[in-house]
């Protein structure tokens, strides 16, 4: 039976179901063999009702996310143009669909994941994931709106409520993930550089805000140049209300 879902989507729900989660899977395989061949570890990730993603390892920040974030919409829309190719209308839309939905640029979805890989550098990580999770509120806000408003279909507020909960819920983590991503990140090789300039005397673990994971962090304070990994590596063994006079006074030097 054909379900006039849309004037452009003439395959019934069976069809689209078993498109849906085989291109799903196939996505989430991208990023996972992404992940490998960027020398971290990755796995599946359950979120209840919000459904499956890629837990990647901490490590996997900067360029390394914006590539493993990536991997999964550019395989959606290599299997769009095979689908194409081979007529295969129902394996098309879904391919479009979770391609044009995951490159949308609020987190956690990979256009977000991507967005702060490449940016986190320049603004810090925690500032960046935070601007974009703000934003995935307010886009799903919005578009709640629009579909009352206009009298679209009412199971599109259920895609509004999705990303809402999504971006709340990363929110509500995201204070407990820079320690560690900072700390799994010290030492790696193959990190560009970055200085963060700090103006004025704060505690360590305000300093930190602004560092990225992914990054050699330097810390430009008091005209001088500090090893960001030393000040991570002391933050997490509890010196992180220490003012920064305290832990580098001009006359030591920590890098």
């Amino acid at each position: 039976m054909t379900a006039g879902l849309s004037p452009f989507i003439r395959a019934g729900w069976p069809e689209l179901a078993a498109a849906l989660l085989l291109f799903l899977l196939l996505h989430e395989l991208a990023h996972y063999l992404a992940l490998r061949l960027l020398g971290f570890r990755g796995g599946v990730q359950l979120r209840g009702l919000l459904g499956p993603a890629m837990r990647a390892d901490l490590a996997c920040q900067g360029w390394r996310e914006a590539l493993a974030a990536a991997a999964g919409p550019a395989a959606n829309l290599f299997f769009l143009r095979l689908c194409l190719f081979f007529g295969w209308q129902a394996g098309a839309q879904v391919n479009f669909a979770l391609a044009a939905l995951n490159l949308l640029p609020f987190l956690p979805l990979d256009g977000g994941k991507l967005l702060r890989g490449l940016l986190a550098g320049a603004f810090g990580w925690q500032a960046v994931s935070g601007a974009l999770l703000f934003l995935a509120r307010a886009a799903a806000l919005a578009f709640a709106l629009c579909v009352w408003y206009f009298g679209l279909r009412r199971p599109l507020l259920l895609l509004a409520l999705w990303l809402y909960l999504l971006a709340w819920r990363e929110e509500r983590n995201l204070p407990l993930q820079l320690l560690p991503a900072l700390l799994k990140t010290v030492g790696q090789r193959l990190r560009p550089g970055r200085v963060v300039r700090i103006s004025r005397d704060m505690p360590l673990y305000r300093a930190a805000r602004r560092f990225a994971p992914g990054w050699r962090n330097w810390l430009l304070f008091g005209g001088r140049l500090f090893d960001g990994d030393r000040l991570i590596e002391r933050l997490a063994d509890g010196g992180g209300d220490i003012l920064l006079s305290e832990l580098c006074p001009r006359n030591s030097a920590i890098n």
